[in-house]
């Protein structure tokens, strides 16, 4: 079973990615922590590829199903041969419980000196203070490791970055730098 997808026309075929749950179902929507649910990429993407939700509900089955050891192992069989540089978590989706910050937290841990983890989370009501030094938590609209936030014009910007909008040319969000990190909406 496929649970991984490689790489995308933004990010890059050096990252693999996986959803906890698909968009439809995103924890921080419910919340109403979300402050672009109107503008989501990734329920875009479930409207127009006829798979790409199935995929996602395939993906929450497997972290529900797997822990962190059999979700390491799996890992490693599937994608590391694919020379991968970094596992992004949540093209999708958001953390659902404190449980899945400590479930990818370990993931991490177990995952050090292999690939480096990074996510994005509208989460700011669970705590990030105790995560692997391999998982890079961006913020949307808050800071964690780095705060990512969107703009509609650069008189907005808090800060010198600006997301070029392209993974493959920029690694920004992949480090623990405690930066902020604008991105236009688009």
């Amino acid at each position: 079973m496929i649970v991984f997808s490689i790489g995308n026309t933004k990010i890059g075929r050096d990252t693999a990615i996986f959803n906890i749950t698909p968009a439809c179902e995103c924890m921080s929507e419910k919340l109403g922590l979300c402050k672009i649910s109107d503008k989501c990429y990734a329920k875009k993407a479930e409207r127009m590829y006829k798979e790409c939700k199935p995929f996602r509900y395939r993906q929450t089955a497997f972290w529900d199903e797997n822990d962190i050891d059999s979700f390491v192992d799996y890992f490693k069989a599937e994608v590391l041969t694919r020379n991968m540089k970094y596992l992004r978590f949540q093209e999708s989706g958001d953390f659902r419980t404190q449980l899945d910050v400590d479930k990818m937290s370990g993931i991490a841990e177990k995952l050090e000196g292999i690939v480096r983890c990074y996510t994005y989370t509208a989460r700011r009501d669970l705590d990030f203070s105790n995560v692997s030094d391999n998982l890079v938590i961006n913020g949307s609209g808050f800071m964690v490791d780095n705060c990512f936030y969107v703009i509609h014009n650069e008189t907005e910007m808090i800060g010198n970055y600006l997301c070029k909008g392209n993974c493959r040319e920029c690694n920004l969000c992949k480090h623990k730098l405690g930066i902020y990190i604008a991105v236009k909406i688009h």
